[in-house]
């Protein structure tokens, strides 16, 4: 079972993607705003996607 998690770094919003396997982490710009897009990640239109990352130590490092 699948489970998205979210929190704030800096001006970024991580959206944690967990399956049994690995965490995936989409970091999403929050600006700027594309109503046009709508993220699957966060079930937002708020967000634009800006890079994948697996495990947490690329969001630990900042």
């Amino acid at each position: 079972m699948e489970s998205i998690k979210q929190r704030e770094i800096g001006k970024a919003v991580v959206c944690v993607l967990q399956d049994a396997m690995k965490d995936q982490i989409a970091v999403i710009d929050i600006e700027p705003v594309n109503r046009e897009h709508y993220c699957e990640m966060c079930k937002s239109y708020q967000c634009v996607h800006v890079k994948y990352v697996s495990a947490l130590k690329e969001v630990k490092a900042e």
